[in-house]
């Protein structure tokens, strides 16, 4: 359910498959996750990479594991207005626009 502070969301530069962005095609995508995980490890006091890789490496195949992380899965419950910002060369471009096509077609008419 919607908490009532929820007003609207701000899409930045984000994947909306973690799954796809992290094993494309079946590939590990090493440079890109291990370089991410080891940039947040800043923020995280190294819980990224001493938690959060170990466990994305137990998870190659798509499962379960992934439904929290998946928009795709949720498209339907949004009911607030996303604003999103990608750019040309965005590794995640081709995300946004599943995701902006997803909401067009899924989300409440309100929100559209």
């Amino acid at each position: 359910e919607q908490p009532k502070q929820l007003k609207g969301q701000f899409l930045m530069l984000a994947s909306a498959n973690a799954h796809e962005t992290i094993f494309p095609g079946g590939a590990f995508r090493l440079g890109l996750v291990d370089g991410w995980m080891s940039l947040m490890s800043v923020f995280t006091r190294g819980y990224s990479l001493t938690h959060t890789l170990p466990e994305i490496m137990k998870h190659e195949a798509l499962s379960d594991w992934y439904k929290t992380v998946e928009a795709d899965a949720y498209l339907d419950k949004v009911k607030w207005p996303t604003v999103h910002l990608t750019a040309w060369w965005d590794i995640f471009a081709g995300h946004h626009i599943k995701a902006f096509n997803g909401l067009r077609a899924k989300s409440s008419p309100e929100s559209r």
